[in-house]
């Protein structure tokens, strides 16, 4: 008689990770703030750019920003 061979049945398929996405948050505009100072204060990555780039619908020139704006911060 011929001993039964053990097979291993194949691995389960594992669903990629995706990475996480960090989460945003607001911050109101107040009186001398630029993008770029609030980026730097807030260690935003991407600077300026990155806020003004999430707030298309609020910021229409980068260098115009007033008291009272509710920016939204990426990944902050």
């Amino acid at each position: 008689p011929v001993a039964p061979v053990a097979t291993e049945a194949p691995a389960p398929a594992v669903a990629p990770v995706k990475a996480p996405v960090a989460a945003s948050s607001t911050y109101q505009v107040v009186a001398g703030d630029t993008l770029s100072l609030i980026a730097s204060r807030l260690g935003v990555a991407g600077g300026y750019q990155a806020i003004a780039d999430a707030n298309v619908d609020v910021i229409y020139d980068v260098n115009l920003i007033f008291p009272g704006q509710v920016l939204t911060i990426p990944g902050s």
